[in-house]
């Protein structure tokens, strides 16, 4: 039996983002369940003329423990046992399912920054309809 790479294009984001939600209701949506899944307690939507920003309080992602390349994963089976359907703290059944979300910003925006801190450790990136770029 021969063996076969898929080879993904990064224009899957392209792609996918904008035409992956219809409204803003359903970004923000996917937004607050993300901020969920990272244990948050308050989430806060502020809404400028020119952005729309979403901020929690959740445990963050960093790079030294990998969480930044799982984020980046994009439709990545993330659920192996029973376990992995909780949050870090154990408290709550993730509400995420299908590791597309992520996208849903990119579907009314050419940008999004991601800002993150974890255990003192802050970092982010951009995500671009063309483009990821770490700012670290």
């Amino acid at each position: 039996m021969k063996e076969y790479k898929i080879s993904v294009n990064p224009r899957i984001l392209e792609l996918l983002g904008p035409n992956l939600y219809t409204n803003i209701y359903y970004v923000l949506a996917e937004l607050i369940a993300n901020a969920y899944d990272a244990d948050a307690h308050n989430v806060y939507i502020i809404a400028n003329m020119d952005d729309i920003r979403v901020e929690d309080d959740g445990h963050g992602m960093s790079y030294d423990n990998g969480d930044i390349g799982k984020f980046l994963d994009v439709a990545k089976v993330s659920r192996h046992n029973e376990k992995d359907s909780y949050t870090a703290s154990g408290s709550r059944r993730k509400m995420g399912r299908k590791g597309v979300g992520k996208l849903a910003a990119l579907s009314v925006s050419q940008t999004v920054d991601i800002l993150t801190s974890r255990d003192g450790e802050k970092s982010g990136f951009i995500l671009s309809r063309r483009l990821t770029t770490i700012i670290n």
